[in-house]
């Protein structure tokens, strides 16, 4: 089914929340015709399915996150042409960008919030997080067909198809260089340091 359909919508799940070397703990595929929840965390190669993928026309919300971990977990996806609601929205001018906002806004469906901040690392799933994974592809086709047609009317889907290439551009340039480091850390605000400062506050991290 995936194989034979023209387009498809891709979401995943990570757990940076919650682990510091963050990893895909969930893959979300629509495509014409069918559904798909796949765990990775499980022996599946899923390479060839990667490469499949790569030379569809894909559909995301907020491609950057998705297309580097798919990335880093297969090293094979390299996305040629895609379509992003979140930056079509942006472009629209829309007052909110989340999925669940497009969703009611453009399919008058209401999706759970529940699982935004799910440690998704842990198994088994529960029916509840299961569902809630499905639904962040389940609409994003009807999505698009919206919004290219508000982008047409206005005169700004090459706008947005430009925005476009240009992230898929960097991305597939740089998410082959992602590699783990066992130093690896993450504090909040810590950006915001430097010198003296950082060297100390990385120094507690460690220890």
């Amino acid at each position: 089914v995936i194989s034979a359909s023209p387009w498809a919508a891709i979401d995943t799940e990570g757990d940076s929340l919650h682990h510091y070397n963050e990893k895909m703990c969930l893959l979300q595929i629509t495509v014409k015709g069918g559904n798909f929840v796949i765990d990775p965390l499980v022996p599946l190669n899923l390479k060839e399915l990667a490469k499949t993928l790569s030379g569809k026309f894909l559909l995301f919300h907020g491609a950057d996150f998705d297309v580097r971990i798919f990335k880093k977990a297969t090293g094979t996806f390299e996305p040629k042409v895609m379509f992003d609601t979140m930056l079509a929205a942006q472009i629209l001018g829309y007052d909110r960008f989340g999925l669940a906002d497009l969703t009611e806004k453009i399919c008058g469906i209401r999706i759970s919030k529940t699982g935004q901040k799910a440690d998704w690392s842990r198994r088994p799933l529960t029916p509840e997080l299961l569902e809630y994974a499905a639904g962040d592809t389940l609409y994003l086709e009807r999505i698009y067909l919206q919004m290219k047609k508000e982008l047409q009317k206005l005169g700004r889907f090459a706008w947005h198809e430009q925005t476009c290439a240009r992230l898929l551009k960097n991305l597939n340039e740089s998410s082959g260089e992602i590699k783990e480091d066992p130093l690896r850390w993450q504090l909040r605000g810590s950006k915001n340091l430097s010198g003296r400062a950082l060297t100390y506050l990385q120094g507690l991290w460690q220890w």
